[in-house]
């Protein structure tokens, strides 16, 4: 009923950083189509789970462009975890402000009560290797 469900407008203020946090998970999924899989065939070829430490979660998307890792903390301890590959990884959202807005090589910690949605870029990835290759080899 509309008792149970209505926002009470007084107290909407306190909710502000809430509101922004789920406001920047709709725009996520707007974006990018890797978030609005429709067949279990590309869940099957872009979904996989992540191998983290008992009883962190994540996920990683692969996308067509931009891969996805995603975490979720329950608990009150930090958390170190391998990304599921090394570059620069960009902290796209998260509920507990980052110190950092990126993450350079394969290596993060997950804050107490954490979710963490990191991208990297497939287009960086390729720049990256051009330019590895034209200081190495001069061309």
């Amino acid at each position: 009923s509309d008792e149970i469900n209505q926002l009470d407008w007084t107290e909407r203020e306190k909710e502000d950083q809430h509101i922004a946090f789920v406001r920047s998970l709709i725009s996520l999924r707007k974006n990018y189509h890797v978030f609005r899989l429709r067949s279990k065939e590309e869940i099957r070829r872009r979904f996989h789970v992540i191998e983290t430490k008992h009883p962190v979660f994540g996920f990683t998307l692969l996308g067509d462009d931009t891969d996805f890792s995603i975490y979720i903390n329950p608990s009150n301890d930090d958390f170190p975890l391998q990304l599921p590959s090394p570059g620069k990884w960009e902290v796209a959202i998260s509920n507990i402000p980052p110190k950092q807005q990126s993450v350079i090589g394969e290596f993060i910690t997950v804050k107490p009560y954490e979710f963490l949605v990191l991208k990297k870029s497939r287009k960086m990835i390729e720049l990256e290797k051009l330019e590895y290759t034209t200081l190495n080899t001069g061309k």
